[in-house]
């Protein structure tokens, strides 16, 4: 990270019923901000695609996300391409839990919807 200097981001999701899918703006350090589209997978998986611009060129971005049984974790694939190139894997996150705020078995059967966070 230290040859772009520090990364801060910071995303909001809201369900759009015209459209039948998640909405989703996501703002950072590096590209600015961009509105995505997000679709689930059941309750525990989604996929949310995301296009943009990397530094004048077209940039189109799709995560794969799943959450674990419990609610405790998640794990986020993400793949790029640049002005049309095939996408590769960029980057893998995995998130989880800590401390007292570990869910419990019942908690994670609510609905719960992701948001990418760093």
């Amino acid at each position: 990270m230290e040859r772009w200097g520090r990364f801060v981001g910071h995303g909001n999701i809201w369900w759009d019923k015209d459209a039948n899918h998640y909405k989703n703006l996501w703002c950072d350090s590096m590209a600015g901000c961009t509105l995505a589209t997000s679709k689930m997978d059941g309750d525990k998986k989604w996929t949310m695609d995301m296009p943009g611009e990397y530094q004048g060129k077209k940039m189109a971005t799709t995560i794969n996300g799943s959450m674990s049984d419990d609610g405790n974790s998640m794990h986020e694939d993400f793949m790029q391409s640049l002005d049309g190139a095939p996408a590769t894997k960029t980057m893998t996150i995995d998130y989880k839990r800590v401390g007292r705020a570990m869910a419990t078995k019942q908690a994670a059967r609510s609905k719960w919807i992701p948001s990418p966070t760093c």
